[in-house]
Protein backbone atom coordinates (compact mmCIF):
# COMPACT_ATOMS: atom_id res chain seq x y z
CA UNK A 1 0.00 0.00 0.00
CA UNK A 2 1.41 3.49 -0.46
CA UNK A 3 1.95 5.82 2.68
CA UNK A 4 1.10 9.33 2.01
CA UNK A 5 1.02 11.75 5.06
CA UNK A 6 -1.72 13.80 6.60
CA UNK A 7 -0.39 16.99 4.31
CA UNK A 8 -1.08 15.42 1.23
CA UNK A 9 -4.00 13.54 2.12
CA UNK A 10 -5.15 17.29 2.87
CA UNK A 11 -4.21 18.56 -0.24
CA UNK A 12 -6.00 15.55 -1.91
CA UNK A 13 -9.29 16.88 -0.30
CA UNK A 14 -9.16 20.18 -1.67
CA UNK A 15 -8.41 18.77 -5.62
CA UNK A 16 -10.79 20.43 -7.32
CA UNK A 17 -12.28 18.19 -9.83
CA UNK A 18 -14.24 20.50 -11.09
CA UNK A 19 -11.44 22.48 -12.31
CA UNK A 20 -9.84 19.30 -13.93
CA UNK A 21 -13.58 19.08 -15.59
CA UNK A 22 -13.72 22.54 -16.75
CA UNK A 23 -10.07 21.44 -18.97
CA UNK A 24 -11.71 19.15 -20.70
CA UNK A 25 -9.28 16.40 -19.35
CA UNK A 26 -9.50 12.93 -18.49
CA UNK A 27 -10.03 12.89 -14.23
CA UNK A 28 -7.36 10.83 -12.79
CA UNK A 29 -7.20 7.37 -11.95
CA UNK A 30 -7.59 6.72 -8.44
CA UNK A 31 -5.44 3.87 -7.88
CA UNK A 32 -6.34 4.29 -4.04
CA UNK A 33 -9.63 3.72 -3.24
CA UNK A 34 -12.10 3.43 0.54
CA UNK A 35 -14.75 1.68 0.75
CA UNK A 36 -17.46 1.21 3.22
CA UNK A 37 -19.20 -2.56 3.19
CA UNK A 38 -21.87 -3.62 4.58
CA UNK A 39 -22.02 -8.02 4.73
CA UNK A 40 -25.29 -10.15 4.55
CA UNK A 41 -26.69 -10.71 7.93
CA UNK A 42 -24.10 -12.95 9.93
CA UNK A 43 -21.49 -12.83 7.38
CA UNK A 44 -18.93 -10.74 8.83
CA UNK A 45 -16.10 -12.90 9.81
CA UNK A 46 -16.34 -14.84 6.51
CA UNK A 47 -16.51 -11.55 4.57
CA UNK A 48 -13.70 -10.21 6.26
CA UNK A 49 -11.50 -13.64 5.25
CA UNK A 50 -12.68 -13.27 1.59
CA UNK A 51 -11.53 -9.70 1.29
CA UNK A 52 -8.38 -10.48 2.73
CA UNK A 53 -7.39 -12.43 0.68
CA UNK A 54 -7.63 -10.63 -2.41
CA UNK A 55 -4.70 -8.74 -3.46
CA UNK A 56 -4.37 -4.93 -3.27
CA UNK A 57 -6.81 -5.13 -0.46
CA UNK A 58 -6.77 -4.23 3.51
CA UNK A 59 -9.95 -4.51 5.51
CA UNK A 60 -10.19 -2.98 8.83
CA UNK A 61 -12.88 -4.24 10.82
CA UNK A 62 -15.22 -2.60 12.82
CA UNK A 63 -15.48 -3.33 16.73
CA UNK A 64 -19.30 -2.12 17.36
CA UNK A 65 -20.92 -2.51 13.73
CA UNK A 66 -21.29 -5.18 11.28
CA UNK A 67 -19.73 -3.01 8.50
CA UNK A 68 -16.09 -3.36 7.14
CA UNK A 69 -13.60 -0.60 5.82
CA UNK A 70 -11.78 -2.18 2.60
CA UNK A 71 -9.11 0.23 1.06
CA UNK A 72 -8.06 -0.59 -2.21
CA UNK A 73 -4.66 0.08 -3.99
CA UNK A 74 -4.34 -1.09 -7.65
CA UNK A 75 -1.51 -0.15 -10.24
CA UNK A 76 -3.36 0.09 -13.46
CA UNK A 77 -7.18 0.71 -14.74
CA UNK A 78 -7.09 -3.20 -15.61
CA UNK A 79 -5.99 -4.24 -12.31
CA UNK A 80 -9.13 -1.82 -10.85
CA UNK A 81 -11.81 -3.37 -13.36
CA UNK A 82 -10.67 -6.80 -12.27
CA UNK A 83 -11.17 -6.31 -8.78
CA UNK A 84 -14.35 -4.42 -9.40
CA UNK A 85 -15.81 -7.38 -11.25
CA UNK A 86 -14.24 -9.97 -7.92
CA UNK A 87 -16.00 -7.34 -5.59
CA UNK A 88 -19.29 -7.47 -7.21
CA UNK A 89 -19.21 -11.14 -7.48
CA UNK A 90 -18.87 -11.37 -4.05
CA UNK A 91 -22.58 -12.84 -2.39
CA UNK A 92 -21.33 -12.05 1.11
CA UNK A 93 -21.02 -7.90 0.06
CA UNK A 94 -24.67 -6.41 0.85
CA UNK A 95 -23.79 -3.01 -0.01
CA UNK A 96 -20.10 -1.22 -1.13
CA UNK A 97 -19.95 2.14 -0.62
CA UNK A 98 -17.19 4.07 -2.35
CA UNK A 99 -15.67 6.87 0.14
CA UNK A 100 -12.79 8.17 -1.34
CA UNK A 101 -10.19 7.52 -4.06
CA UNK A 102 -6.29 8.69 -3.85
CA UNK A 103 -4.13 9.90 -6.94
CA UNK A 104 -0.82 11.08 -7.15
CA UNK A 105 -1.58 13.05 -10.11
CA UNK A 106 -4.47 15.07 -8.02
CA UNK A 107 -2.22 16.14 -5.85
CA UNK A 108 0.26 17.46 -8.62
CA UNK A 109 -2.25 19.42 -10.16
CA UNK A 110 -3.86 20.76 -6.50
CA UNK A 111 0.20 21.84 -5.69
CA UNK A 112 0.36 23.66 -8.90
CA UNK A 113 -2.67 25.34 -8.42
CA UNK A 114 -2.98 29.10 -7.57
CA UNK A 115 -4.68 28.76 -4.44
CA UNK A 116 -2.00 26.87 -2.67
CA UNK A 117 0.62 29.31 -3.28
CA UNK A 118 -0.36 31.84 -0.83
Amino acid sequence: MHHFSVKYFKLFLQCDINHILKQERKLPDMPIKSYVVFPQKGKKGTLTNILRSLENCEVVVSSNKDVLVLVTDTKSGQQEEKLKTVLANIEEIEHLNLVSGFSESCLQENEKSPQNNE
